[in-house]
């Protein structure tokens, strides 16, 4: 080993070592190398992040859609499993059983909620980033969450569905069409509704609507109340409110003959035997009120029952469908469920307004304009006649008399007679030829069957004998008991097409002032009916304007409007 003596010459002076060290100082050789090193680093730290947040945001969003599709499935009322079976075998399909943390369910009356919550921790392979740290400090992971909640609520929706069967419907296979029309229409909202949700009023208009005898039952009629029709002449101030009161005396229809004159009805006809051929309030079961129903084939079997015939009143048909609704109707409603006539399902129908639960649904279609609205008004619609009424047993024939003398003939005048003092006193009925027989067009010193005829009230001649009859056949031989025929003529009065016109659009606007949805249909009518039903629907979208067999899928878009709105997710 080579020995080396350091000597004074080899160590640097303090001069030179600071100047070296000067040197070192300035001199940048090799910096951009440290430079690019952090550069290089801080990349790599980035581009790591970044795919452990593709990472990240690929499970979340399949664990995200997989809670989402699982929750949606499970809350619908018309899946027949468990919801709880449901959610899992979702997440087992989507190999993600291990993340599902809870599921809660909750059933409701015609509803049901179904929450879902699950997690996972994705691993980080690029670094140890806190602030992304999962639980229990697992800072080394990203944390997934994903929460789901869906709702599928039925509410309750009550229908009135106000139809037109007027004569004008008997054209141009109108009615066919209304027919199937409204058959699809039922079938539409029901097929997609649970038991008990849906109630569905029918209302059949033309001049009148006939309430039936059981729904009227349950209403309180005036003085002119009788059991041969069932028709309600409302008030103006009814169509300007939704209620329709069951303590207030309704005036009832009389059952009467506007129409038919001596050339279609005489009394010496036998084969009419005082049967009315037009009346303005008519009987037949087709043509009543079916309310607060939910058998589908009841249901079509009634609309399959319409026949077409008689004026058209809109205003009429729609207060009916509008009370219906109104939620003053429930002691009727209630009173019908008890006698087994309506399903107790609908124990608390009509809901009130305020109900968000539930929707209230006109469906109004015409053909075209208001006409007239016979009634007979007082004098003529209460009290007792001076005609008697007699059926001969010997031909079956109604046979009438006419009492034309003066006083009143059920009442005898011989007390009052014997007590002025007189001694040659007569009952009215010993009067000399006071009776006129109008079957024989002669005079009697009796009436028909004698004592057994029978004094007609105004509304028990009216149910037996034209009002074009009574005033060209009676009235002329009346005597001194006569009205004049204009005064008969002007009790049997009628609303005209503008009076109904305005009652129309003050019923449309109370129901849309308590919510109630009004969905109206124009069938082959001309522009004035047309923007009538337009102005009375709740929008412009909510009016159909159709021709023919059109009207099939108007009723469709109604119901699937309907149907969309009954469905909360």
């Amino acid at each position: 080993m080579k020995n080396v003596t350091m000597t004074s010459k080899s160590i640097p002076s303090k001069g030179v070592l600071k100047r070296r060290m000067r040197v070192f100082a300035h001199d940048e050789d090799g910096s951009l190398i440290i430079f690019g090193i952090f550069i290089f680093g801080l990349m790599l730290a980035i581009g790591g992040l970044s795919f452990d947040l593709m990472r990240y945001e690929s499970q979340r969003s399949i664990l995200q859609n997989t809670t989402d599709r699982a929750a949606l499935a499970a809350a619908s009322l018309t899946q027949s499993l468990d919801p709880n079976a449901v959610v899992q075998d979702y997440f087992a399909k989507a190999g993600m059983s291990d993340y599902l943390d809870s599921i809660t369910v909750t059933e409701g009356v015609g509803s049901r909620r179904v929450d879902v919550n699950a997690s996972l921790n994705v691993p980080l392979h690029h670094g140890n980033f806190g602030v992304f740290g999962g639980p229990e400090n697992q800072n080394d992971t990203l944390l997934v969450q994903a929460e789901s909640t869906a709702m599928e609520a039925i509410g309750n929706v009550e229908i009135s569905m106000v139809l037109d069967v007027s004569g004008s419907m008997g054209r141009y296979s109108r009615l066919i069409n209304l027919k199937t029309a409204s058959e699809n229409f039922i079938d539409t909202i029901y097929d997609a509704a649970e038991p008990g949700t849906i109630s569905t009023s029918v209302v059949p208009y033309a001049e009148q609507v006939t309430a039936g005898q059981l729904l009227l039952s349950h209403y309180t009629m005036d003085e002119s109340a009788h059991n041969r029709s069932f028709c309600v002449n409302f008030a103006e101030d009814d169509y300007n409110s939704t209620a329709l009161s069951t303590t207030a005396p309704l005036q009832q229809t009389l059952h009467f003959d506007p129409w038919t004159d001596d050339n279609y009805w005489n009394v010496n006809n036998s084969d009419n035997n005082g049967t009315l051929r037009s009346l303005v309030c008519r009987t037949q079961a087709s043509r009543e009120i079916m309310a607060w129903e939910e058998n589908p084939a009841t249901l079509k079997a009634h609309i399959n029952s319409f026949y077409s015939g008689g004026n058209t009143s809109t205003d009429v048909g729609l207060k009916w469908g509008v009370a219906l609704l109104d939620p003053g109707t429930q002691g009727v409603l209630n009173s019908m469920i008890a006698s087994g006539d309506v399903d107790s399902d609908f124990a608390s129908r009509p809901e009130e307004y305020e109900e968000q639960m539930t929707m209230k649904i006109i469906v109004v279609m015409s053909d075209g304009e208001n006409t007239r609205q016979h009634y007979m008004d007082e004098p003529y619609r209460t009290g007792d006649t001076a005609i008697y009424r007699y059926l001969d047993p010997a031909d079956n024939m109604i046979k009438y008399s006419i009492w034309t003398g003066p006083g009143d003939p059920d009442i005898d005048p011989t007390p009052a007679c014997k007590a002025a003092g007189f001694d040659n006193c007569k009952t009215w009925n010993q009067r000399d030829k006071d009776w006129y027989l109008v079957n024989d067009d002669q005079t009697s010193d009796t009436p028909y069957g004698g004592a057994n005829a029978t004094r007609m009230t105004w509304g028990e001649f009216w149910a037996e004998v034209p009002v074009d009859e009574m005033t060209d056949e009676f009235l002329p031989n009346m005597g001194g008991q006569s009205a004049d025929i204009s005064g008969i003529n002007a009790a049997a009065e009628d609303h005209s097409g503008s009076v109904k016109n305005a009652r129309m659009a003050a019923i449309c606007s109370a129901a849309k002032a308590q919510g109630i949805t009004i969905f109206s249909v124009a069938l082959d009518t001309n522009d004035a009916a047309a923007g009538r039903l337009q102005s009375c629907a709740s929008s412009p979208a909510h009016f159909y304007r159709v021709t023919g067999a059109e009207i099939n899928f108007a009723f469709q878009a109604i119901a699937s409007q309907i149907n969309m709105l009954r469905l909360v997710h």
